[in-house]
């Protein structure tokens, strides 16, 4: 209850959130060291949020200061991780170069922002629904509404507004009248506070008891708030109708679909047809049904002249005009495929909640600035892709980044080239073939497997090589139609070679291989194909995100998550979503294949996707015939993958290294350094080392030709001796 208060005290109406209502906010952004302001768009974050740039200290909450040496914010209040945080002055502390260093409360107290939690902005709401796909809405104050325009409203909806308290007892009695007659409700008679009541927090089924209990609230809601307020709430939430699969809601939001205008430049007679549809939204849209909405917008400007608010000319003159319908195609509000994960996932937290329609806050771990620059990019990228080559007809793609530390989802896009095939979610269910992104998981099983385990610096021979199984022969060939004799397997992976790791799969055992990739969180079907190795399963880029994530997390897994906690409208927790971490491999197993990815974005078949303003380890992916073109890879604090391919699963003719790699690369050098950093913690248990290239083993000394080489603890290279055969060293 407590929490209620604090919620509707501190809260325009407008912004609160009833009983039946959703609001969907992004990530509340965590401020901490190691960035400069202007590197995470600090600035701008807080402008997004409303908040103005002032040139002094910041007296009043929603205002900020930017000085040579520090920055000043004055929060505004706000729930945050289900509590409430008060508005607060703080000073973002930065050196001469603008990066920040630590923060000082306005009681002289100081914190390092070396962790996250410690300081963060407030989430932006910016989806109202689950159910349907919305435009954006606009909330407008009623100051900038032009007086004809909620005048014809209130003509046309509830002309007694400011005279009464919430309850017109005229309109009930003559709803009273004919439901009596009728022995059911067919009439309303409701208010504009009532029909804001109905609409944000009761059922639409029409009974008695749900009439009784909308009155006695919105009695009660006119106690708390005055009618200027209301009004605005209500203008800017009203259901206005569909256009092009969008749900419009509020004034603002259906003259700029509807007439491609700004609510100060509605005519009289438009904003008397927008009030009129309020009965009937898609009953009376424009360019639809012109003749009815005409009819409803004439009778919308007689009961203003009856009531004496516009003259017999004004009348004449608007009845009188044309309907000129010229739309304009609304925003979204949020990623249809991002909504239907987010829905999908939260009924299976709180089915019995969502399915009975209940309202609820959620706070979502998405990013507005990643969201947004991996749309584009996505879109971009395969739009220029189709043009540049016209033997591709058509291409789908997937982008999809989380968080390393937290598991969030912080960008979540899906795109067709195909204007009809964009409804399909490639992220969630695209089920492709990874190539060589399951390479890694190979060496991963070698590393770690506790009987003979191999390191980085294993010889495995890279020549003709054929397998019977089964009476079949299966005879890889490496990408490039060539054999390159003695290689390591960090060579073998950073080049990619597909003979090595056709081989490395025989000798570790097919099964236990399948059993990493399970354990990785990939699926895998039985029989197990020899060419596992070479990413002959299915799998979409949401698993491989998940199985990625145990190369940077000490050999854990991180569970993807799409929000990180739902609130019930009156602020109080209904559920904590923590993540999910499960353990794969050693950490130092994991951190031997990291460091090989790290090598492969430098010198390797992953070199186009190389970053030069962050740590960057990655791995590309090609199916065979090149029907689908993968990166998977990490920099910073942000993990990613993407996919390129077709629907009808043929080929689009190119590399990965000419197509996601640097997709990946154009997306991640755009947003890497608007994420807090992310240290990848190297295990007690590896160890260093000098190895002789041309035997894989361990030596001592620095003669010219040896090279250095990690390994983990219990799995040292075997020290290299004259009497010892240096082929037994290799794997052949």
């Amino acid at each position: 209850m407590i929490l209620f208060l604090f919620l509707l005290l501190s809260q325009k109406l407008t912004d609160t959130v009833g009983n039946n209502e959703i609001a969907i906010f992004y990530e509340g952004y965590p401020i901490v060291a190691g960035r400069t302001v202007q590197e995470i768009k600090l600035p701008e974050r807080l402008v997004k949020l409303g908040y103005q740039r002032v040139k002094h200290v910041p007296k009043v909450p929603g205002t900020f200061f930017w000085g040579h040496t520090n920055f000043r914010i004055y929060q505004r209040k706000h729930i945050y991780n289900g509590k409430e945080i008060d508005a607060r002055l703080f000073t973002v502390n930065t050196n001469s170069k603008g990066m920040i260093t630590g923060v000082t409360w306005s009681d002289g107290t100081t914190g390092t922002l070396q962790e996250r939690g410690e300081l963060h902005l407030e989430p932006v709401k910016f989806a109202e629904s689950l159910k349907e796909v919305r435009a954006e809405r606009i909330s407008v104050p009623l100051k900038d509404y032009p007086e004809h325009l909620w005048k014809a409203l209130l003509a046309a909806e509830d002309a007694r507004f400011f005279d009464h308290h919430g309850l017109d007892s005229k309109a009930i009695a003559r709803s009273m009248l004919a439901n009596v007659k009728a022995g059911k409700v067919v009439m309303g008679g409701s208010t504009i506070t009532q029909q804001f009541i109905k609409n944000r927090d009761l059922t639409p089924k029409r009974t008695f008891s749900r009439k009784a209990t909308e009155a006695l609230r919105a009695l009660i809601l006119e106690t708390q708030y005055d009618k200027e307020e209301i009004l605005e709430a209500y203008l800017n939430h009203v259901y206005m109708g569909h256009y092009q699969g969008l749900a419009i809601h509020g004034f603002p939001s259906a003259a700029r679909t509807y007439f491609s205008k700004k609510l100060s430049e509605l005519t009289l007679a438009q904003a008397a047809l927008l009030a009129g549809m309020v009965q009937g939204p898609n009953h009376y849209t424009p360019g639809k049904k012109s003749a009815k909405g005409i009819k409803r917008r004439n009778w919308v400007l007689s009961r203003m002249k009856k009531l004496g608010w516009i003259t017999g000319k004004d009348y004449k003159k608007a009845a009188s005009a044309k309907i000129v319908f010229k739309p304009t195609r609304p925003q979204r509000e949020i990623n249809p495929h991002f909504q239907s994960w987010l829905k999908d996932y939260l009924l299976k937290k709180k089915k019995s909640h969502f399915e009975s329609h209940q309202g609820a806050i959620i706070y979502s771990s998405l990013d507005p600035y990643l969201q947004t620059q991996a749309e584009k990019s996505l879109k971009r990228f395969l739009d220029q892709l189709t043009k540049n080559n016209r033997r591709i007809p058509f291409l789908e793609g997937a982008l999809v980044s989380m968080d390393l530390e937290t598991g969030g989802i912080l960008a979540y896009s899906s795109y067709s080239t195909r204007k009809d095939k964009r409804g399909f979610d490639c992220v969630r269910f695209a089920q492709r073939q990874p190539g060589s992104t399951v390479k890694p998981f190979v060496l991963l099983e070698a590393f770690n497997r506790s009987e003979s385990p191999l390191y980085p610096g294993t010889l495995i021979r890279d020549n003709p090589y054929t397998l019977i199984r089964d009476g079949r022969k299966w005879s890889p060939e490496n990408y490039d139609r060539k054999y390159h004799g003695t290689v390591s397997l960090r060579t073998a992976l950073t080049q990619s070679y597909n003979v090595p790791f056709a081989k490395l799969g025989q000798v570790l055992g097919y099964e236990n291989v399948a059993d990493m990739f399970v354990k990785a969180g990939l699926h895998v079907t039985k029989p197990v194909p020899p060419s596992i190795t070479l990413g002959a399963i299915e799998t979409t880029p949401l698993e491989l995100l998940e199985a990625y994530s145990a190369f940077f997390n000490q050999g854990k897994t991180i569970r993807p998550r799409p929000a990180f906690q739902i609130d019930k409208p009156s602020g109080r927790s209904l559920v904590k979503i923590k993540s999910k971490r499960r353990r794969v491999a050693k950490a130092s197993s994991a951190y031997l294949v990291y460091d090989i990815l790290k090598e492969s974005m430098k010198n390797g078949t992953a070199k186009t996707a190389c970053l030069q303003n962050s740590w960057s380890a990655g791995k590309t992916g090609t199916s065979s015939n090149y029907r689908d073109a993968w990166f998977a890879g990490a920099a910073g604090s942000v993990l990613t993958v993407v996919w390129i391919g077709r629907d009808d699963n043929k080929s689009i003719g190119l590399p990965s290294s000419g197509t996601s790699a640097i997709l990946w690369k154009n997306y991640m050098n755009k947003i890497v350094l608007l994420r807090p950093q992310f240290v990848i913690k190297k295990p007690r248990s590896i160890r260093k080392c000098k190895v002789n290239p041309k035997t894989g083993l361990r030596v001592f000394g620095i003669l010219p030709g040896y090279v250095n080489e990690i390994y983990r603890f219990g799995a040292a290279p075997p020290r290299e001796k004259p009497w010892r055969s240096e082929r037994s060293q290799i794997i052949h």
